[in-house]
């Protein structure tokens, strides 16, 4: 992971995904809470862009996106250049490879519309 600071752009795919564990987690467990860990949920990304966390490759998973854990979900990402783009995000109790399988070329098509713009 680079030193500099990596600017992040979250892809349409992980804003969704990031909005049903918010969702969720207010229904589960209330406003208060919810927050607390999407704000847990960021600081990992932050953490990330700035090089203080590291991230790891698990052809388990995917040889294209790396990932951290953060609390219950896996959250995963790609670096180009000077950018840390947030792929999407799962549970650790789902079968994510199978999702992210499944959602891979989705991805790759918001990353690659995102670089025309």
């Amino acid at each position: 992971m680079s030193s500099k600071k990596l600017e992040v752009w979250i892809t349409p795919t992980a804003k969704i995904k990031l909005k049903e564990i918010y969702n969720y987690s207010c229904r589960k467990w209330g406003k208060t809470t919810a927050k607390a860990y999407m704000s847990s949920l960021q600081a990992t990304i932050l953490k990330v862009a700035n090089g203080e966390k590291t991230t790891q490759i698990s052809p388990n998973f995917s040889t294209r996106f790396s990932y951290c854990v953060c609390k219950s979900h896996y959250i995963f990402f790609q670096v180009e250049k000077d950018r840390l783009i947030v792929a999407t995000a799962f549970h650790t109790q789902m079968s994510v490879k199978e999702r992210l399988d499944e959602e891979v070329g989705v991805i790759k098509n918001e990353i690659r519309e995102q670089d025309i713009s």
